[in-house]
């Protein structure tokens, strides 16, 4: 059954939040028509219109809570699911209104209408020294949360993550600036600031192996997003003089990334949830599970109520190392590298399982027992390892082989919601001493080239 407890009733019934929802939209049209500057925060009564859309935004939040409590008992049932997406884009398009009616920056100077920034761009991917906290900074993802600064919670404590997971564990409502959107006890949990939110993927980003690997973030403002990708390269061609350009086979098109739910689970003692010096240490165990589970995703993701993975992807080469599976040699490593290069792409690291690392470093040379060094034609390509890569996967007769992955990992793109909800398990670990919080991420991930992976199958110790 569902929680008997939830954090936020609902003042609205889903059918009377939807007319609200209408209505605020069809005023925001007419307010457009008013405007002498043609944007909303120059339209009257502005103020009144940016506060009437907090508080939506506040009711849809409470309807949102509701659905993660009945998730518990449902399971994320596909009404579950669907009633959750329609909420989480009235959510995002709330948030939008919020910030048009009031164009404040951080510094509460009015906001130009220029872009804060050309060093990032909306729904595209982060370069690899482009940070995920620079992105909700610059893109606006921070706009519930612009007083960080001035943020505490209701002991006076400034607000941290561990300040965050202790109100969590004492079930104390926050009491933020802004009317920045929070839960109160498990039933909906408290959804983190965007900035701390951030600090954990920047974190994660040293943990995870694809990301490590060059797989590219995408920051995701809304649910579901399109990122523009070259279908095929343009191809340039020398012409006579005079002559007719010719066409070539350059196609401009686009991936779409569609937010789905990732659960993190963490669990850490009373006492250290009571020190304040452990900002550092809790940051590091959520990112370090969020790694793990993202690389999972990455590689075998099933494609059901998670991202696919590249080991499903049809557009991926796979090559057994054998019929049955053998045991690893440079050789096939080589090759895989090889048979992306034949594809004009440039492979940048491999990925594979701890035990076929050590099965290549220990080959000898016949007759003097010497180690075989690793060939220079991987110069470059390093081999990245993980647990996440099984080794008891079956191929042919053999039920103990694991993969290697190769790629150019910069066409894996890693799409993350600025939405982090933290939910506490109230009972659980009472008997040990510690609480245990579950952290819900919203992501996807999708290869922009599948073309540009390879795996090696079949691989044995």
């Amino acid at each position: 059954m569902p929680r008997k407890h939830r954090a936020t009733k609902p003042v609205d019934t889903l059918a009377q939040l939807s007319n609200k929802l209408t209505s605020f939209r069809n005023q925001a049209v007419s307010d457009l028509g008013s405007s002498p500057s043609g944007r909303l925060y120059d339209a009257p009564n502005a103020a009144d219109r940016s506060a009437e859309a907090r508080g939506l935004r506040d009711s849809v939040w409470a309807h949102m809570q509701e659905v993660m409590a009945d998730a518990e008992a449902d399971e994320w049932s596909d009404e579950l699911k669907d009633r959750y997406e329609s909420l989480e884009a009235s959510l995002d398009e709330m948030g939008t209104f919020v910030e048009r009616y009031s164009p404040v920056d951080r510094s509460g100077v009015v906001a130009p209408t220029a872009p804060r920034t050309a060093a990032y761009a909306q729904d595209r991917p982060l370069a690899q020294d482009q940070t995920f906290r620079g992105a909700v900074n610059a893109l606006g993802l921070d706009r519930d949360d612009r007083n960080l600064d001035q943020l505490r919670d209701s002991s006076g404590e400034e607000l941290s993550f561990g300040a965050v997971l202790r109100n969590a564990m004492a079930d104390n409502r926050l009491n933020i600036v802004n009317s920045m959107i929070e839960g109160s006890d498990a039933a909906g949990g408290y959804l983190v600031p965007s900035i701390l939110t951030a600090d954990i993927i920047d974190l994660a980003r040293n943990k995870a192996r694809v990301l490590e690997a060059g797989a590219r973030i995408v920051p995701m403002a809304n649910r579901k997003i399109e990122v523009p990708t070259w279908e095929n390269d343009p191809a340039p061609e020398w012409r006579a003089e005079n002559a007719a350009i010719a066409e070539d086979d350059g196609e401009l098109g686009h991936i779409e990334l569609e937010a789905k739910s990732l659960a993190v689970l963490v669990k850490a003692s009373r006492e250290l949830l009571e020190d304040t010096n452990v900002d550092k240490l809790l940051l590091e165990a959520f990112a370090a599970s969020f790694a793990l589970k993202l690389d999972t995703a990455a590689l075998y993701g099933t494609g059901a109520n998670s991202p696919a993975g590249l080991k499903g992807n049809a557009g991926v080469t796979k090559t057994p190392l054998a019929a049955n599976g053998a045991s690893p040699t440079w050789d096939a490593l080589v090759d895989s590298v090889g048979r992306l290069r034949d594809k004009n792409y440039d492979p940048n690291a491999q990925i594979s399982a701890d035990r076929t690392a050590r099965s290549l470093a220990k080959l000898k040379e016949t007759g003097t027992g010497a180690y075989l060094q690793r060939p220079g034609y991987l110069d470059g390509v390093p081999l990245l390892t993980t647990g996440q890569v099984p080794t008891n996967l079956t191929v042919g007769t053999s039920n103990d082989t694991a993969d290697v992955f190769t790629g150019d990992w910069s066409k894996l793109y890693v799409g993350i919601r600025t939405n982090l909800v933290i939910s506490r398990l109230v009972e659980r670990y009472a008997d040990t001493g510690q609480v245990g919080f579950v952290a819900w991420f919203r992501g996807d991930i999708v290869p922009a080239r599948p073309a540009a992976f390879d795996i090696v199958t079949g691989v044995k110790a």
